[in-house]
């Protein structure tokens, strides 16, 4: 699933010289994210010759050394995209309408912008894509005279996984789900097969879909803060804890999924006691052996998401481990 990168933000007029190298920096990084998760970042046909900063293209900016003096590694690493960035002109399949690049975004005046206009005829056709923007975040209205579609604009890495996120909205079954979780959720740890766990949900998955997705939004957004902030705060927004050594109890971090709204809950002592029903529980990351004895209740009496607080061979990740309609 490609971005498009809008064109029109890169404008920088008026823009501190270290306003400018943080926005191109924060816009490098989210290409290098996509370059390492295997997607398609996109750049329109004028991008290296439309007017940047006081009506000079990029490269004409460079070869001055004046206004836009960006330091040395910057400048290398956005010649080095640019060099090789694809266009999404020179795709093999044109979606219906592309031709129409006067677009309404956000429900302003209707103004020319091939790039987004490519992103929203796109999504008409029912291709994922979003827009990788400067200064737009979340899902946008856009409108041609074809039609009307939401675009979802990306500027920051937390816009790239609610992006991801949202696909997800789409009702489709477990497969999406396993192909979108990592991009989706990528601070948790999720043990190979895990996921796959929730075919064997009681009623299957797709009933709990929308609990699943809430519970690893959760963890992903917040689970490591739960297993390891030092107590007494409930909430991430509360002061932190005065000794920063302390850990949570159980009570504490049960009270913090709680207040999440998650239902979590640690096993019974006996759990651990009985070889087979502790091995039912038990997965191996990096060769060590972790007891997940905390699960999440997506029902109150079945079906479960067994997790592990973050450890070394995690990478400090809370841990997904388990999905089952319920361990013996």
């Amino acid at each position: 699933m490609p971005f498009v990168v809008d064109g029109a933000d890169w404008r920088f007029d008026g823009m501190a010289l270290g306003a400018v190298a943080s926005t191109i920096d924060q816009a490098l990084s989210l290409v290098s994210d996509a370059a390492a998760a295997g997607e398609t970042v996109w750049i329109g046909d004028d991008f290296q010759h439309r007017p940047m900063l006081g009506g000079e293209d990029l490269w004409t900016i460079f070869e001055r050394s004046g206004a836009l003096a960006l330091p040395s590694q910057l400048l290398q690493e956005l010649t080095a995209w640019l060099m090789t960035a694809p266009r999404y002109a020179d795709a093999e399949v044109w979606p219906e309408g592309a031709e129409e690049i006067d677009i309404s975004i956000d429900g302003a005046a209707t103004t020319a912008n091939p790039d987004v206009a490519w992103v929203h005829h796109s999504l008409r056709a029912g291709q994922k894509m979003a827009v990788l923007s400067l200064s737009r975040s979340g899902s946008v209205a856009t409108a041609t005279k074809s039609g009307h579609v939401d675009a979802f604009f990306v500027s920051t890495r937390r816009d790239r996984r609610m992006f991801w996120r949202s696909i997800l909205e789409n009702p489709r079954g477990l497969e999406l789900l396993l192909e979108v979780a990592p991009k989706a959720y990528p601070d948790i740890h999720f043990v190979d097969g895990a996921l796959s766990g929730a075919n064997d949900f009681t009623g299957g998955y797709l009933p709990f879909r929308d609990a699943v997705h809430a519970a690893l939004a959760a963890l992903d957004d917040f689970g490591a803060w739960v297993f390891t902030a030092p107590p007494p705060p409930l909430t991430p927004t509360e002061p932190p804890g005065v000794d920063r050594s302390a850990s949570p109890s159980h009570q504490v971090i049960e009270e913090r999924f709680r207040r999440l709204g998650i239902d979590a809950a640690p096993e019974k002592p006996d759990v651990y006691l009985s070889p087979t029903k502790r091995r039912a529980r038990e997965v191996t990351i990096q060769g060590e052996t972790h007891y997940c004895e905390w699960h999440i209740r997506i029902q109150k009496h079945q079906n479960r998401i067994h997790i592990h607080a973050p450890t070394r061979p995690s990478g400090g990740q809370v841990v997904v481990a388990i999905l089952h309609s319920h361990l013996p």
